[in-house]
């Protein structure tokens, strides 16, 4: 039986985990195989391929005396987020696709629409 450090579930709290429960599952399943006697954040930090939430919200980054119509506002996040997912999943339109819970086609439109650059 493998113990867990108390600093291990205060790290997967700061883990994004963009609606997909796998890579959590994926996370846990390795640091059991991995680990001897103790599943500690050293372990499971070098397993860990999903960003850690920061406190700043990525809607703050844009100077909050900006106003930009909405429909702009929203494509430029949604271009940094399709961006980000297409980052975790190493340019696999596939698994961003999954990670997203849509359609693979919806995905490629949505890259094509934004001109963003996939594998």
């Amino acid at each position: 039986m493998l113990d867990i450090s108390p600093e291990v579930n205060d790290l997967l709290k700061k883990c994004s985990w963009p609606g997909n429960i796998r890579e959590l599952r994926n996370i846990a399943e390795k640091a059991v195989i991995y680990s001897t006697k103790t599943i500690n954040t050293q372990i499971v930090s070098d397993l860990i391929t999903v960003p850690i939430k920061v406190s700043q919200d990525d809607t703050e980054k844009y100077d909050s005396d900006e106003i930009i119509p909405l429909k702009e506002y929203k494509n430029k996040m949604e271009i940094k987020y399709l961006q980000k997912v297409l980052t975790l999943t190493n340019g696999s339109v596939t698994k961003a696709a999954e990670m997203l819970g849509i359609d693979r086609t919806y995905l490629y439109q949505k890259l094509n629409q934004h001109k963003i650059k996939y594998t």
